[in-house]
């Protein structure tokens, strides 16, 4: 084996075992995602209105690219861990508490009649302060979408740039195309993770 050969596979090597002996946060560090915005993720998911989505920066999608295959189950497993504890945590909570309010002080359909009950609505949000109801939602959402991945996929060169041989993929969701290259293995620890956690969800 050539000496650059062997240093690069040595490094993905030592990766695998760091990842396998890493805390969730030393994953997070690995991967080059900031725990700030892995936090805003979350909340906005749980906002969105219609599906799931996941908004992976360039950076991260070259280092997810570079992970060896063998390591990439137990990085899925350990930010699933870093995402659950977030979700389950006081801070959330109290983000998600006032992200309520202020939604409901600055709601664009506000008029000068119901201001007071808007008002009274951002001391008083009980209505609106359970989020498990959108984070099930969510979770099915996730559950469906790796269902619909088709791992088997063929990819053809065209130009400088591989793309799916069936021009159906090619109109997919960028989530959907993001699971497809993390692979099947990572996919499917993800959406047991993801079943295990909606069926623990009272």
């Amino acid at each position: 084996m050539k000496p650059h050969k062997l240093i690069f596979t040595t490094t993905f090597l030592l990766l695998g075992v760091c990842l396998a002996a890493a805390r969730p946060v030393d994953v997070m560090a690995e991967l080059g995602i900031e725990t700030a915005k892995l936090q805003l993720d979350i909340l906005l998911n749980l906002k969105e209105p219609k599906r799931f989505f996941f908004n992976a920066t360039d950076a991260m999608r070259q280092l997810a690219r570079r992970v060896p295959a063998s390591s990439r189950t137990i990085a899925v497993r350990m930010l699933g861990r870093v995402v659950r504890a977030y979700v389950e945590s006081d801070l959330f909570k109290q983000t998600w508490l006032q992200d309520v309010r202020t939604a409901s002080l600055y709601d664009d359909s506000s008029t000068a009649e119901n201001t007071a009950q808007q008002r009274q609505l951002s001391a008083d949000v009980d209505a609106h302060t359970d989020f498990r109801p959108l984070l099930k939602q969510r979770l099915q959402d996730f559950i469906m979408l790796t269902e619909l991945v088709d791992f088997e996929a063929r990819l053809v060169p065209v130009g400088n740039k591989l793309e799916f041989a069936n021009p159906f993929y090619q109109h997919k969701s960028s989530e959907w195309k993001f699971l497809y290259r993390l692979g099947q293995e990572p996919v499917t620890e993800a959406r047991l993770f993801a079943e295990q956690w909606l069926a623990e969800l009272p």
